[in-house]
């Protein structure tokens, strides 16, 4: 299944020789079909549906936060998140693949923009719906896809592959109700949190020049990361060119969930795994 996703991330980079438009949905006319087969319909999703997180303007195209929201009528569920920016290198910027059936699923990751993009958040059901939401982010013109590395490429190797993980509550509104219930005396369920897993990664594009070499550096990237909570598979994002360099991944996880178990692999194949203790559950 994954191979098939990472073809399609492979198979959509072609459409970057094409000149940038900043027209939304200029792109987005070419890279939909190659995605999914031209006799499905991929439908606008319900705002209450599908929420797509995306700046009017960037402020640092190397590092911008884009995310979702989904939340399914009852009886559906949720097989395949795609995060489109449709004028980058490699449209297809990041795919997550349920591994576990559920209707919710919310992420916010850091992303380079090359350029003004549209982007498009499709999310494909388990009985075969194509929802989605799409928008328009302008950028600072600093093409950040071909741009240096901010960090010295050979220190950044002395730290790859480490996390580093923060927690806060999901819902504000649910954390005030649990302090509520505490002074009262009563004790709260276990409530939704979301974690933020920053990973030390140089995430090179195969677009950036090595400022005093003035060679490229080899393309070398996220390939996959792999969430599970107490032993129970979350998803499996598959990346690409377009996540920023120490990418930030943030998602919601289940209540009461006790352990967080990350594993990433990179197209080197170099693999990392970490554990974390959420102190609940």
């Amino acid at each position: 299944m994954l191979k098939s996703v990472i073809r399609t991330i492979i198979a959509t980079a072609a459409l970057a020789v094409s000149p940038i438009s900043g027209i939304a949905g200029e792109a987005w006319d070419d890279i939909s079909p190659l995605m999914f087969d031209e006799d499905r319909e991929v439908t606008i999703a319900n705002a209450e549906t599908v929420t797509l997180r995306t700046p009017y303007r960037a402020t640092d195209d190397r590092r911008v936060l884009m995310g979702a929201s989904v939340a399914l009528p009852d009886g559906q569920l949720i097989d395949k998140v795609y995060l489109v920016i449709d004028d980058n290198p490699m449209p297809v910027s990041a795919v997550f693949e349920m591994q576990r059936p559920t209707g919710d699923f919310t992420f916010d990751m850091t992303m380079r923009l090359n350029g003004p993009s549209g982007i498009h958040l499709v999310v494909e059901t388990t009985d075969g719906q194509l929802l989605v939401s799409e928008g328009f982010t302008k950028t600072s013109g600093l093409g950040a896809c071909a741009a240096p590395p901010v960090n010295d490429p050979a220190i950044a190797l002395k730290t790859l592959g480490q996390m580093k993980l923060a927690l806060a509550p999901a819902n504000p509104v649910n954390a005030q109700t649990r302090l509520v219930s505490l002074a009262n005396g009563t004790k709260a369920g276990p409530q939704p949190v979301k974690a933020t897993v920053a990973f030390s990664h140089p995430s090179h594009s195969g677009l950036q020049m090595n400022q005093i070499t003035l060679l490229y550096l080899p393309a070398r990237f996220i390939e996959t990361v792999k969430f599970a909570t107490d032993d129970a598979p979350m998803f499996t994002m598959t990346g690409s060119i377009s996540i920023s360099e120490d990418p930030a991944l943030s998602v919601v996880l289940p209540a009461g969930s006790g352990t967080l178990s990350v594993d990433m692999v990179d197209t080197d194949g170099a693999a990392f795994h970490q554990l974390f203790s959420l102190g609940q559950g």
